[in-house]
């Protein structure tokens, strides 16, 4: 080879942003180029001739894991991920592409080296692990939804809530997991709503695969680029059902004693811890005299005799306490009329 050719090889190696080294059987570092160089802030002539183990592992011997004595032993190239202490004392991850160099008798005589460094992708999938674990951690069913409709990634409830494995919700759009029906009525609205930017919440009842049908409060948050756009929406589910069904049979109850007290054959109020009357039926309006409107702005003791104005503030006052609970009293009232 020509001074020539080797300065143009030179140039072309040192034109690599990317660390190169070449070795010879003796693991000794023949070339190494200007990135190598200033990855590791030394010149050329410290690292020629020196082993990789030396400069790179600060050891006196070859390591057990030697991906370049692989390539030396079998002539095959090897690729692995490497952690290289570097001269701040910082940690670098490189991943490492290692190539053999042959005779014309197909013997390794050189190897050659590649590193590029990985070390903000590896911080940044270990970060994604620590929140797919968090995620995970959490019992509420929770998912990523693409711009497409379609599941990005899930955690474990969304799997047990839908009797699926991830590998058959992931890469499947909601439609395929919902059916087209009950995503076109009850969810792509809200999705399409949530994808312009818009925080979403809202109650719905759904048909899950165990048989049971549930009242789901969901929420939708859009997910920003650093650009500002929403590419996908993170979803949370929280099961309502027992709240719901609580609240219903609550709704029905005092349904029941709407319709008891309005429609009773006895006068019956309800009165405040002063006696306030604020809410009378109708066969209290018929003995008194009075229309409703006209009695729930009064009193007890504005209907009651003088000589009994203490009986029912005495057993306000002892029900508020908890004394009791119930009593049963007589005492006499005026009508509208005086009498």
């Amino acid at each position: 080879m020509t001074t020539y050719d080797e300065q143009f090889l030179t140039r072309v190696f040192d034109s690599v942003t990317d660390p190169f080294t070449i070795y010879d059987r003796e693991f000794r570092i023949i070339k190494a180029n200007q990135a190598l160089q200033d990855l590791f802030e030394l010149p050329e002539e410290q690292l020629i001739g020196r082993s990789c183990h030396e400069v790179f592992h600060q050891r006196e011997v070859i390591c057990d894991d030697c991906h370049v004595q692989e390539v030396f032993r079998t002539g095959e190239p090897r690729i692995l991920e490497k952690c290289v202490p570097a001269p701040d004392g910082s940690e670098r991850v490189f991943e490492v592409h290692s190539y053999p160099i042959k005779d014309h008798q197909g013997l390794v005589i050189r190897a050659v080296e590649h590193a590029r460094e990985i070390t903000v992708r590896k911080r940044a999938e270990e970060e994604l692990g620590r929140y797919k674990r968090i995620v995970s951690a959490v019992h509420d069913p929770m998912s990523f939804i693409d711009s497409t409709y379609t599941y990005r990634t899930i955690n474990d409830a969304y799997t047990e809530i839908f009797k699926r494995t991830r590998e058959e919700i992931i890469g499947h759009s909601v439609a395929e997991i919902f059916g087209t029906e009950i995503f076109e009525k009850q969810i792509k609205g809200h999705l399409d709503r949530c994808l312009t930017g818009e925080e979403v919440h809202y109650l719905d009842w759904f048909d899950f695969p165990d048989g049971k049908r549930r009242c789901m409060h969901i929420g939708y948050y859009p997910f920003f680029e650093n650009d500002k756009s929403v590419s996908g929406v993170v979803v949370n589910a929280l099961d309502m059902t027992a709240l719901e069904l609580s609240e219903e049979a609550l709704r029905e109850s005092e349904e029941r004693f709407r319709h008891a007290f309005e429609n009773a054959s006895i006068g019956m109020c309800l009165v405040d811890t002063e006696g306030r009357l604020m809410k009378v039926n109708n066969r209290m309006c018929k003995i008194f005299g009075y229309s409703q409107e006209e009695l729930e702005g009064m009193t007890v003791n504005d209907i009651t005799h003088p000589d009994y104005l203490d009986v029912s503030p005495r057993f306000i006052q002892r029900a508020s306490s908890g004394e009791i609970t119930h009593a049963e009293f007589e005492k006499q009232y005026y009508h509208k009329k005086g009498h």
